[in-house]
């Protein structure tokens, strides 16, 4: 089915609407991934213990949302 030219950046989603569910989405992702390691680090026995999950935390947080930064960094008025 052939797309009507006028009609073809109706499906275009404006740049801030993208920036707004794109931060809400690394939101939610890291809420989960914090959730996720809240008891096993309240649970943690040592200093060495707590520091060491932590920083797991912080590397599967940073492991998912780089994705989305990517995006963030790419999303330009010229890529369109």
């Amino acid at each position: 089915m052939p797309q009507n030219p006028s009609n073809k950046s109706s499906h275009i989603v404006p740049r801030d609407m993208r920036q707004i569910f794109r931060l809400k989405q690394i939101e939610a992702i890291t809420a989960e991934i914090t959730k996720k390691f809240a008891a096993m680090i309240s649970a943690a026995t040592s200093n060495d213990q707590r520091k060491e999950l932590q920083a797991k935390r912080d590397a599967e947080i940073a492991n998912r949302i780089d994705p989305h930064l990517r995006e963030q960094e790419n999303d330009t008025p010229e890529c369109l």
